[in-house]
């Protein structure tokens, strides 16, 4: 199941719900407003030795953006 970000239109709070995606909007968790769906950045997949696969922000595996991609990945 996909997981989607919402943001209340009452009160502002985000959070995130695993939903189906033709599942309707939930409520806000927080004041129980009505909710719109944000388009969220994904975190890319690193390809690891031995074919397993990590999330990550880095294309390296870091737990942080690259600065300069091609330098970092260079061991």
């Amino acid at each position: 199941m996909p997981l989607f970000e919402f943001v209340c239109t009452k009160c502002d709070f985000r959070f995130e719900v695993l939903m189906r995606r033709d599942d309707p909007f939930p409520p806000c968790t927080m004041c129980g407003g009505p909710t719109r769906k944000l388009i969220s950045a994904h975190g890319g997949i690193v390809m690891k030795e031995g074919g397993g696969h990590t999330h990550s922000g880095s294309c390296c595996g870091q737990n942080r953006q690259c600065d300069s991609p091609k330098r970092c990945c260079e061991h």
